[in-house]
């Protein structure tokens, strides 16, 4: 069947949001001789009881290692910022994090990279060009049948969307703990390095002008409105 690409209606909410000014210019200050990395938790309890553990614990290895670096958490309600909170305190962690509700575009716009849990603001940190590392934590029985029924390479949206792993995912369950070295590992050297970091975001930009076309309703309509009156078999009638 033939298809035109007109783009997606979330890349127009996307490109015409405003972004808070104040805490942009906020973070920059903050931002100021210190690494920003955006923690993406999830916005489901369930996703962030199985991955919010990980994700402390691959910010417990990066602060140790990386004594200028800094997170920013996005949650989605205030009552899981409450869960995220009480786990650093559980834990007695004093890690350079700040949690903050209602503020995930602005996190994305404020950081180098995202560390996230799969998800559809993948769509988001790909339209701001960030580079990601994707987890996504399961229980074994989750984990067991997954290996079975499912077929798709990729669980995150640009990856499927460029049918290449832009961004590095990892699908864990149990302790996982092999997979938590290597994600820390794999952001680590996105801070050591900056020609592989620079290499990460020019391949994001490049995915986000390729795909993240704006005006995608209206470009819709038309391609509707243009069908139905080649075809002869409906009025037209334009507003004005």
């Amino acid at each position: 069947m033939p298809a035109e690409y007109v783009g997606h209606p979330f890349y127009d909410e996307i490109a015409e949001k405003h972004l808070d000014s104040e805490f942009l210019k906020e973070q920059s200050r903050e931002s100021s001789g210190v690494r920003t990395i955006a923690v993406l938790p999830g916005s489901r309890n369930g996703e962030i009881r199985h991955n919010w553990p990980l994700q402390v614990e691959v910010m417990r290895r990066l602060a140790a290692k990386h004594d200028d670096v800094r997170f920013l958490v996005a949650c989605y309600r205030e009552q899981q910022r409450e869960k995220c909170a009480a786990l650093l305190a559980e834990r007695g962690l004093d890690l350079p994090v700040e949690l903050h509700v209602g503020k995930t575009s602005e996190i994305i716009e404020s950081a180098e990279f995202c560390y996230m849990v799969s998800g559809s603001v993948s769509l988001e940190v790909m339209s701001r060009g960030k580079p990601a590392v994707v987890m996504y934590h399961v229980d074994r029985l989750f984990a067991f049948l997954a290996k079975r029924l499912v077929r798709c390479r990729w669980m995150s949206l640009p990856n499927l969307i460029a049918e290449t792993t832009l961004m590095p995912e990892f699908p864990l369950y149990g302790k996982a703990e092999r997979g938590v070295a290597e994600m820390e590992e794999l952001l680590s050297s996105w801070l050591t390095d900056r020609d592989v970091l620079s290499r990460k975001v020019g391949e994001m930009q490049d995915l986000r002008d390729r795909v993240a076309v704006t005006g995608g309703i209206a470009k819709a309509a038309g391609a509707i409105l243009k069908q139905l009156d080649s075809s002869g078999s409906v009025e037209v009638r334009w507003a004005a």
